[in-house]
């Protein structure tokens, strides 16, 4: 029998994500995005956005108290994101209070994608939260908001004002990601940094802005999967494994890491690349902080893996157990993603 991509990629969802209702509200938030990319006004954003976060509230809903208390915790914040971004709308279409309308707008964005000071609910938030819920927060979520920063035309006082709340953002990040254990705390503060790259880069191009989210989003894809396949969320959780599997996935998980922090040459170094080389010209000063934030987010990730093989008390691996790690496909996804996908992004775009 012969199936079709569509049916193809259902049934990949919903393995995934183990219902049909998951799966349904997971159509709920690909709907949601397309309302909002397709639109022709504020208002028709505004019913896309709110579309997809209810697709959202249903895919994070889970069994637990952590998973019920963090969905919670999303939908106030969300709610008065909306809010805020609503009565911008209101505002611009009413002809009253002129002027403000774009700070209210830009105010409910901020809360929306966890920009400061706003930012406290990321890593509340996706402490609890299963990680397809982190990956759809940290990646789906961010696609109209930063979206529609680029088509607001923000300028003088207020893209200073988003300047710099982008280079606190950035630095709360690299900041907060020291001493962390938990590997979605981590998730999160690693997505505070990408996000304050997403903001600069949406201000300046939108092609740049959709493809450095193509990129993260493979990346994190890959970084899901291997985590949620493997049951692992702490430091603890990875001690708990045993034989091949830990070594598996301390070179799987390091090579994500490596790349999401920049190093070369990995894929993510392309993001930074790609970045400096279509921003510097407009944010030098953002650029300096941003690429900051990258190198400690970087020392955090090194320092944490390098302690956890020391802990796992690795030795020398037999024959037999190299070629079960080069053919696991943890360690195959993580080379294709992180090592043979740079070149060609660096090629395709022009920058060597």
């Amino acid at each position: 029998m012969r199936f079709s991509w569509v049916g193809a990629v259902f049934w990949v969802v919903y393995l995934v994500l183990c219902s049909y209702s998951s799966v349904m509200f997971m159509v709920s938030v690909l709907v949601g995005i397309i309302i909002s990319l397709s639109s022709m006004s504020m208002l028709s954003v505004w019913v896309g956005m709110e579309v997809g976060f209810l697709g959202v509230i249903g895919v994070m809903s889970g069994q637990s108290m952590g998973e019920v208390e963090s969905t919670m915790k999303y939908f106030i914040v969300q709610v008065l994101g909306s809010l805020c971004f609503l009565l911008g709308v209101m505002v611009g279409c009413g002809g009253v209070f002129l002027g403000s309308e774009l700070i209210l707008m830009v105010v409910g964005l901020c809360f929306k994608v966890g920009l400061f000071p706003f930012h406290f609910w990321v890593p509340a938030v996706m402490s609890q939260v299963s990680w397809w819920g982190c990956f759809i927060i940290g990646v789906f979520q961010k696609v109209v908001p930063l979206w529609v920063f680029s088509n607001m035309g923000v300028g003088g006082y207020l893209l200073s004002g988003v300047e710099l709340v982008v280079m606190v953002t950035a630095l709360l990040g690299c900041l907060g990601g020291l001493g962390v254990l938990h590997f979605r705390v981590l998730f999160a503060f690693s997505s505070l940094i990408h996000t304050g790259f997403m903001v600069i880069l949406s201000l300046v191009s939108l092609f740049g802005f959709f493809l450095y989210l193509l990129v993260y989003f493979f990346l994190n894809i890959g970084l899901v999967l291997c985590m949620w396949s493997a049951g692992v969320y702490s430091v603890l959780d990875v001690l708990k494994v045993r034989g091949v599997l830990v070594e598996v996935l301390l070179l799987s998980v390091s090579l994500y890491a490596l790349s999401l922090a920049g190093l070369p040459p990995f894929s993510g170094c392309f993001l930074k690349v790609y970045f400096l080389n279509l921003c510097w010209s407009s944010f030098p000063l953002v650029c300096l902080v941003l690429v900051f934030s990258s190198g400690v987010s970087l020392y955090f990730y090194l320092s944490m893996f390098l302690s956890l093989s020391m802990m796992s008390g690795s030795k020398g691996l037999s024959v037999s157990s190299k070629i079960k790690i080069l053919s696991s496909w943890y360690f195959v996804l993580s080379l294709v993603l992180n090592l043979l996908g740079g070149l060609p992004l660096f090629m395709m775009v022009g920058v060597l």
